[in-house]
């Protein structure tokens, strides 16, 4: 299993996991704290996440 995470995870790069790291802690901060219900929060982190990576994928000319 581990080895699949690193595998998962070499196929971004560093600035993209950090930001979907900050993204997943906004929506667990906005959840505990009851700013939003958690499936708004989770598919609002989805969404930016899937969208903000295909964008970024297309500029950078990257297929993967």
């Amino acid at each position: 299993m581990a080895e699949r995470l690193v595998q998962a995870a070499n196929r971004y790069h560093e600035a993209e996991l950090d930001g979907m790291l900050r993204g997943l802690f906004e929506a667990d901060l906005a959840i505990k704290t009851n700013a939003m219900d958690p499936e708004p929060a989770v598919a609002a982190w989805l969404g930016e996440h899937l969208l903000g990576t295909r964008r970024e994928a297309a500029r950078s000319g990257r297929t993967d």
